[in-house]
């Protein structure tokens, strides 16, 4: 950190705001560390206290109220509750001596490093560019007015010292492109395929919009196709390319690697971001699953998982099992050498099976409670799937065949049949798709079943029937 104005060790003051217990022990550790004084505004005390592991008070200094000041060493701070206040979100007002200028400084808790709650805030709207800004005026000010939030700056800092040792970090995203939808915010038209029923994803690095099912590209045009407006398309949720730019911007120091299968496009490229990584030429790796295995990189020393929620959206009834091993995968390429690693997970359900298990490094654990879901589910090992999968480029076409075929399910106990019902992408490269789910006993013959009952029923010629037994892929 000391390539960017301040060391970890230089923080004075840290801001105790977010009432979980792992919080109130980051407080601790970084008051050991840096016996900095802690302080918290007094609306969030009661919160802070009674959430300490074990009836602890929590290692607050000071209660701050509203317009109380703090000086250090010619320099006046004065705290002020943000619009909307939350906790975890107050203003500070710095004053320098030095030339009189007053910076406003946002210190954010648990929003700073929540990529889905940056700029989503409706009591603080700002939230996201407030929080770049702290850095740029913190990095501005002497070192001994360095103000840190336990989990916001805390965290950050992890990365600054990364730097500072000349070791690398990875953050992780399973999503291709800078954002998988793009909108006009003045009359909400969605840039969807042609051909299939999926939005448009931003590739900013090539300056497209592109659909990772059928191939489909069109540059990204100057105004709405819809209402002609000009300047009015947001990019709307993260991809690998959008991190990527929020690190520049926080710390625009790092060497920045985006590996993707976008940027990767040969053996050559692939041979030439190992070479970099390896002879410490990146700092911060951004990437999607073509990170996640066969790379070992010594000074990799720390991984962030962003959006770890993502594989367990869709449906898929195995999104728990491969979530797990990406992630663990992935957590994998940290301290694989002789320096110790640190694994950092963002989720929005850290109560899930797969979430808890990853962060306890518990594998057994989470064995255990997919092994009793898919019992309980007569899910494979202890039943069988099969998908039959109904496909026309004419809608009603595909509609009738899919209904027909339900309508001449067989009756047996041991066997359940769901649907039709149109699929997850229920349009694909030009086909409309319906699908049916069959759900039976391990013991069951379920080949044999599903012959029996599709081999008397006739369809229209551009009609097509798929079967796909124990499926994968469930869209």
């Amino acid at each position: 950190m000391e390539k960017l104005g301040f060391k970890f060790t230089d923080i004075k003051i840290l801001l105790g705001s977010h009432a979980h217990p792992d919080h109130m022990t980051g407080d601790a550790l970084v008051k050991q560390l840096t016996g900095a004084t802690v302080m918290a505004m007094e609306q969030d005390v009661p919160a802070l206290n009674n959430m300490r592991p074990g009836g602890k008070p929590h290692p607050i200094d000071r209660v701050l109220h509203d317009g109380d000041t703090v000086t250090l060493g010619g320099t006046t701070l004065t705290a002020h509750l943000t619009p909307g206040h939350t906790k975890g979100c107050t203003t500070w007002t710095f004053k320098t001596t030095e030339n009189g200028k007053t910076y406003d400084v946002v210190v954010v808790g648990s929003l700073s490093l929540n990529a889905a709650n940056l700029g989503d805030n409706p009591g603080y709207p700002n939230i996201r560019e407030d929080f770049i800004k702290s850095f740029r005026v913190m990095r501005s000010l002497p070192a001994d007015v360095f103000v840190g939030s336990h989990n916001g700056f805390y965290q950050m800092s992890q990365k600054y010292a990364r730097l500072e040792k000349g070791e690398q970090s990875l953050l992780f995203l399973n999503r291709r492109g800078y954002a998988p939808l793009t909108l006009c915010r003045n009359c909400g038209y969605r840039f969807q395929c042609p051909n299939c029923s999926a939005w448009l994803v931003e590739h900013r690095l090539s300056r497209r919009l592109a659909c990772h099912h059928c191939g489909h590209e069109t540059p990204p045009p100057e105004t709405c196709p819809e209402c002609g407006e000009p300047d009015c398309l947001v990019a709307c949720g993260p991809g690998v390319e959008r991190i990527a730019d929020e690190v520049a911007e926080i710390l625009p120091e790092a060497r920045v690697a985006v590996v993707t299968s976008d940027t990767l496009t040969s053996p050559e490229k692939a041979a030439q971001f190992v070479a970099q990584a390896e002879g410490g030429a990146i700092d911060v790796i951004v990437g999607t699953q073509l990170v996640t295995k066969g790379y070992h990189f010594p000074e990799l020393t720390l991984v962030g998982v962003v959006d770890a929620d993502l594989g367990l959206e869709g449906g898929d009834l195995r999104a728990a099992e491969r979530t797990y091993q990406q992630i663990a995968q992935v957590a994998g390429r940290a301290g694989r050498a002789s320096k110790p690693g640190e694994v950092l997970i963002q989720t929005r359900h850290p109560e899930a099976a797969v979430i808890a298990a990853l962060a306890a490094g518990d594998r057994d654990a989470f064995y255990d409670a997919e092994t009793e879901a898919r019992r309980e589910a007569g899910a494979p090992p202890f039943g069988r799937w099969a998908a039959i999968i109904v496909s026309s480029e004419d809608e009603s076409e595909a509609r009738d065949a899919a209904r027909g075929i339900g309508g001449a399910a067989p009756d047996l106990p041991d066997v359940l049949v769901l649907g039709p019902a149109p699929a997850p992408l229920s349009l694909l490269r030009g086909r409309f798709r319906y699908r049916l789910l069959i759900n039976a006993r391990r013991s069951t013959q379920l080949q044999d079943i599903i012959r029996e009952w599709l081999a008397p029923l006739r369809f229209a010629p551009g009609v097509r029937v798929a079967v796909d037994i124990d499926p994968y892929s469930f869209v």
